[in-house]
């Protein structure tokens, strides 16, 4: 409902104690999801798709942190603010989701590398 626009106007799932209002609820939200019920549903699976790479993106970053990671790549940085280049690259090859770096601390460690030669 989020992806069609509509998710203030939801009503589902509710809270009414109500059983046969919960159902007039999921009528009312089912109504803007015709490409849902009627079509074939190319909207929700392409959310569902986009939402599956967030998952796996936010999944991959928690592991990341988990591990230490997060922490080492700070750790990165003020080393290289300090000229400890050779203590840069020691760090990042320990790193257990190296693929996770953004291009900027990927060049960090592209310099301390050539600063160490």
């Amino acid at each position: 409902m989020r992806e069609l626009g509509v998710w203030k106007e939801c009503q589902y799932p509710g809270f009414s104690q109500d059983e046969v209002q919960v159902f007039h609820a999921l009528a009312h939200d089912l109504a803007f999801a015709r490409d849902f019920v009627e079509g074939d549903a190319g909207t929700l699976v392409a959310a569902a798709h986009r939402e599956n790479i967030a998952t796996v993106e936010r999944s991959e970053h928690l592991q990341a942190s988990y591990a230490g990671d997060t922490r080492a790549v700070e750790r990165m940085r003020a080393l290289f603010k300090e000229g400890r280049y050779a203590e840069v690259v020691e760090l990042f090859d320990k790193l257990h989701s190296q693929h996770l770096l953004s291009d900027a601390q990927l060049r960090l460690v592209q310099i301390a590398r050539e600063r160490i030669g």
